[in-house]
């Protein structure tokens, strides 16, 4: 019991009455600083265990609303490609700024015969379209009980993309395009990668289940609602030796619009929720009871790896090597076992001559849709494997 073990650590450290109260000030303070970093680092560890032994699941991209576009555009979509699949909001108004959603009205507030939105689901592109509900159903009534539910329902514009298993190392684009008599113009672009995205959800969710134990709630979402700065289209544009930079915004997202450098960047407002799904879909025998239950997992990460060759007579520097966002996973239960590694960019380059036409010995060719530049994953079945028959 996580309560238990905290109250026995305060005892533990707890000083004597006798003390001088600078003193006791002074253990109080870094007491709650301890409790503090355990806390963080319990957190960090769920998240990297969450990360590595996901079954999969559902990520919810839900537009809010954008700022400091151009204004001569009647209307405004976002579009959200991963990989192969593509997802399309519908068409806005964006006179005078383009609304996808209002995040402070749930489906259950909008009133039970309030039109909900299904999907179609298609091979690469898919389009909402809506239908409507009489009666209180299943859903409305959970939303009752359970205020989490509303947001993981489906809602107007929202986009979901479906993760696999072990899928955290792509990359998602997100543009938002204006629409102005029978042109379409790509106006503002977003990259970010699928790793830390769930994370930050996940660390989102777990704030909110804790809000909703406290003694004095907050009221937090259980969804991470961010803003996040949008590049120009013809700044998106990689190029070769620039290790990914250039198609990265600058600045991280932000809590207000009004929190950049500049004042009147253009930026995007998102709600970001992912959702598990409770059975893995690789192993036919789990079931939502023992299918998260892990033996053992391993997880680094490393965000950046540099080594260099040097000429130690002359002390120059001949050959560096460079590698960005690798990560290794491994993740052992009763029924299988996976392993799963990825490396987001490698580059080598000479130093030897400054002026040098090549400067680039190797690295990737800069392309629209950023991947991983090496994938590899192993999937063992330890229920049939032969080291579990007996003979």
């Amino acid at each position: 019991d996580s309560k238990g073990e905290t109250h026995s650590v305060v005892d533990f450290l707890r000083l004597p009455p006798s003390v001088p109260l600078v003193m006791a000030e002074t253990e109080s303070m870094h007491l709650m600083d301890l409790l503090h970093s355990r806390s963080s680092f319990s957190k960090a560890c769920s998240r990297s265990l969450g990360s590595v032994v996901n079954p999969g699941g559902v990520l919810t991209i839900r537009p809010i609303t954008a700022l400091n576009l151009p204004e001569s555009y009647t209307g405004m979509f976002v579009k959200v490609r991963c990989g192969g699949y593509v997802c399309l909001s519908e068409t806005v108004d964006s006179k005078v700024v383009p609304v996808w959603s209002d995040e402070e009205i749930s489906p259950a507030e909008e009133g039970p015969r309030a039109e909900r939105k299904k999907y179609r689901h298609h091979v690469k592109v898919r389009q909402n379209s809506s239908k409507s509900q009489g009666d209180l159903d299943f859903n409305d009534i959970a939303e009752m009980v359970n205020p989490s539910w509303a947001w993981g329902r489906p809602r107007r514009n929202d986009l979901c993309i479906q993760v696999d298993p072990f899928e955290t190392s792509k990359s998602l684009r997100l543009s938002v395009i204006g629409e102005k008599l029978q042109s379409k113009v790509e106006l503002g672009v977003l990259e970010f990668p699928l790793g830390p995205a769930l994370e930050c959800c996940a660390q989102s969710l777990e704030d909110y289940e804790a809000d909703l134990k406290s003694p004095l709630p907050q009221g937090l979402s259980p969804a991470y609602i961010r803003w996040f700065p949008l590049l120009s289209p013809s700044e998106a544009i990689p190029i070769e030796g620039d290790m990914g930079q250039r198609i990265h915004p600058k600045e991280p997202e932000k809590r207000r619009d009004d929190a950049f450098k500049e004042y009147f960047a253009p930026c995007i407002k998102l709600a970001l929720l992912f959702q598990r799904d409770e059975i893995d879909r690789d192993d036919p025998h789990a079931d939502s009871a023992n299918s998260l239950n892990t033996n053992h997992y391993i997880y680094a990460r490393m965000n950046r790896i540099s080594a260099a060759l040097i000429d130690s007579s002359r002390a120059v520097e001949l050959l560096s090597l460079t590698s960005r966002d690798a990560d290794v996973k491994v993740s052992v239960t009763k029924a299988k076992t996976l392993v799963a590694a990825a490396v987001g960019h490698v580059q080598l380059d000479q130093q030897s001559i400054i002026s040098s036409r090549a400067p680039v010995v190797l690295a990737p060719t800069p392309v629209k849709y950023m991947q991983p530049t090496l994938q590899f994953l192993c999937w063992k079945n330890n229920i049939r494997s032969k080291l579990d028959i007996d003979s």
